[in-house]
């Protein structure tokens, strides 16, 4: 294996990897937008978000990347990983979603109600984004990688930043519509590319 056969994908990799520390500063810009309590609920939200999809990604999108080489197991992998990723993160979602009050009694935080109200809704708008990008990652096409993400972040940089400006304030909702907006539409470009 040659480096040299394989600058486009590092080159790619790494313009990716980057889109990330320009939307850490991005993400800076819309903290000091929202009211301590809506940052709190919207990050509970996204960790929320990030675990049920984390453990979605060990339990089922691994599949597509362990079987997918092996012509005779792969669509039978990319079957199951379709499967068990819709049923993992809407069944971990709705039980959030059911459990709200509960959960809001035992956090002593009553606006959690409006966490586990949004949950299930992300998860579905995340599902085509993660299951589609999980085939881009297996056949290393860092280009198209790098456009779904870019299309995530910038959705995100635009607004955050027009918010900014426009009234330097952003309420709960407004950054949970925000993000449902991005996560809409890298699961499209994720599902078009």
């Amino acid at each position: 294996m040659k480096l040299q056969h394989h600058i486009s994908t590092i080159s790619w990799t790494v313009a990716n990897k980057l889109l990330y520390v320009i939307y850490g500063f991005i993400f800076l810009i819309q903290i000091s937008i929202l009211t301590p309590n809506d940052f709190a609920l919207f990050a509970l939200l996204l960790a929320i978000n990030t675990w049920i999809f984390v453990i979605c990604d060990s339990f089922a999108l691994q599949l597509i990347v362990q079987y997918g080489f092996d012509t005779n197991k792969e669509k039978q992998a990319n079957t199951y990983a379709i499967i068990l990723h819709i049923a993992i993160s809407i069944i971990f979602s709705i039980i959030i979603y059911v459990l709200g009050n509960q959960l809001a009694l035992l956090f002593n935080e009553k606006r959690f109600i409006e966490v586990s109200d949004f949950l299930p809704l992300l998860s579905i708008l995340m599902i085509p984004r993660t299951y589609f990008s999980k085939f881009i990652i297996k056949e290393q096409q860092m280009k198209s990688l790098f456009y779904i993400d870019l299309l995530f972040f910038g959705t995100f940089t635009i607004l955050i930043i027009y918010f900014k400006v426009q009234f330097n304030y952003m309420s709960f909702k407004e950054a949970v519509y925000i993000y449902f907006l991005g996560a809409s539409l890298s699961s499209i470009m994720a599902r078009v590319l």
